[in-house]
């Protein structure tokens, strides 16, 4: 019996590295895993009040005040996530970092600023921008360096640790950026699926549910309650069996996990989120071939899910990412997709 669960989690073992060297050798810009501060969330609001006769006075997501003079019409993106929302809200940029990408949003004629982890601040300044919308979840530990770089240009820090996140981002931004009707159509949209899956969901059972991603080391990591991806499954009917353990490693919101760890309390539903496309067996297939009397298994519960829409570009697309993750974790739900106008 130890002879053959060392066999199994050296395989699964193998597998997760080979995701994970994949990761590393396409990291650049947002494929890299994003890093998140708490208090940014979890403190922060859009109240707007008008600070003058002329400008917009917010909270950002970093618990900022900011005063942006006019409507800005040089709108400056720093992030996948701040494009997203902005777009959402109604608004245009005229610049997007690396690899910002999303149905919908043409970004051929944006000007590419670099990584959303290294942005090219002299690139920005050239553009003479009047808001720069910036990622409170992936570049919390680069606010000093906008705030010294972009001196004189309003920054606006955007982001989703929870669900809920994402429509309070883009009333913000609909509020400085003079598109308040649209952005609150989008947010309301979102607030109100969330409210459609709540309702949906209640009274019933808690699905017994774990959500594990590969990290750049190999090492496999569950999501935790206080991540963007664990608020949301929370929200979809699954009780979370990470939900105990304590944060560990470099990512806010995830604890690193052994294999013995990960699957001890036998989940009726698995969550895999993979690190890129990977030539080869994928992750799941891997665990439902060596793990065959797990319930997720047996059921035919275990599920890949968008690295894009629940780690690396948290955004409106969430409010079908909910819907989504509700038909695994609830699938006796019915729930009609979600659309989120002006995006």
């Amino acid at each position: 019996m130890r002879s053959s669960a060392r066999r199994t989690t050296a395989i699964l073992g193998t597998a997760v590295a080979a995701f994970a060297l994949l990761l590393t050798a396409c990291g650049t810009d947002e494929t890299a895993v994003p890093t998140a501060t708490a208090s940014a969330q979890g403190t922060a609001t859009a109240a707007a009040t008008q600070a003058a006769p002329v400008g917009v006075t917010v909270t950002d997501l970093m618990g900022r005040k900011v005063t942006v003079a006019k409507t800005p019409t040089k709108i400056v993106t720093t992030s996948p996530s701040a494009l997203e929302m902005l777009y959402a809200a109604g608004g245009t940029a005229i610049a997007r970092s690396s690899t910002a990408a999303a149905p919908g949003i043409d970004t051929s004629k944006m000007t590419d600023i670099g990584s959303a982890y290294q942005p090219n601040f002299e690139a920005i300044l050239k553009l003479q921008p009047d808001l720069v919308v910036a990622d409170a979840s992936a570049q919390a530990p680069l606010a000093g360096q906008f705030e010294a770089q972009l001196k004189g240009v309003p920054v606006v820090f955007v982001g989703a640790v929870k669900y809920a996140d994402v429509a309070t981002s883009i009333r913000m931004l609909g509020l400085v950026t003079g598109t308040a009707e649209k952005a609150k159509t989008s947010a309301d949209a979102i607030d109100a699926t969330a409210k459609q899956v709540g309702d949906a969901v209640k009274g019933k059972t808690a699905t017994k549910t774990l959500v594990v991603v590969a990290g750049r080391d190999g090492q496999l990591s569950a999501a935790l309650n206080d991540s963007f991806i664990g608020d949301m499954v929370k929200i979809a009917g699954a009780q979370n069996i990470a939900a105990e353990l304590k944060q560990s490693g470099q990512v806010p919101g995830y604890a690193t996990i052994s294999l013995e760890t990960a699957f001890k309390d036998n989940p009726d539903v698995l969550l895999v989120i993979v690190p890129g496309n990977t030539p080869g067996p994928s992750i799941s297939s891997i665990v439902a071939r060596t793990f065959p009397n797990l319930n997720a298994v047996k059921n035919k519960r275990v599920h890949e899910i968008s690295l894009d829409i629940f780690l690396q570009a948290p955004g409106p697309r969430a409010a079908d990412g909910l819907k989504e993750l509700t038909t695994f974790i609830q699938p006796d739900v019915k729930l009609g997709a979600a659309v989120v106008p002006g995006y």
